[in-house]
């Protein structure tokens, strides 16, 4: 009950994401990079109110990760991108467009584009 009322008259905020999403997928300028598919890693953090489910303790009502994973591979194994900040900005785009949320935040990381770094990569957050 006391989880229930705080829920109702304050809103109760989480994060939910991942880290480390290996997707397999074709991306970025170079010819070479055209032509086989290479590793990149997301990892994604999404803020939204869980009062919700939280007040119900149903799956119905939440946000589930497995699906935003799912989401990230489709979009970048479909969009074949060339810039990992579009893929990135296209990810949050539609994420916010589909999702009650209110606060996203995204890296990709990159290991194949700078051969003396372990990975190369990209930071973008969007609030509502």
């Amino acid at each position: 009950m006391i989880i229930e009322k705080t829920a109702k008259d304050n809103g109760l905020f989480g994060t939910i994401g991942f880290t480390k999403l290996k997707i397999s997928c074709i991306i970025g300028v170079e010819n070479f990079e055209r032509l086989a598919n290479q590793d990149i890693f997301v990892d994604l953090q999404v803020k939204y109110d869980i009062s919700p489910c939280v007040e119900s303790d149903t799956f119905e009502k939440a946000i589930d990760y497995v699906r935003l994973s799912q989401i990230c591979t489709q979009l970048v194994q479909e969009g074949q991108y060339q810039l990992i900040e579009t893929y990135a900005y296209e990810v949050l785009q539609h994420l916010h467009k589909n999702y009650p949320i209110t606060n996203s935040k995204i890296r990709v990381e990159k290991p194949s584009a700078i051969p003396e770094a372990t990975c190369s990569f990209v930071e973008l957050e969007r609030a509502s």
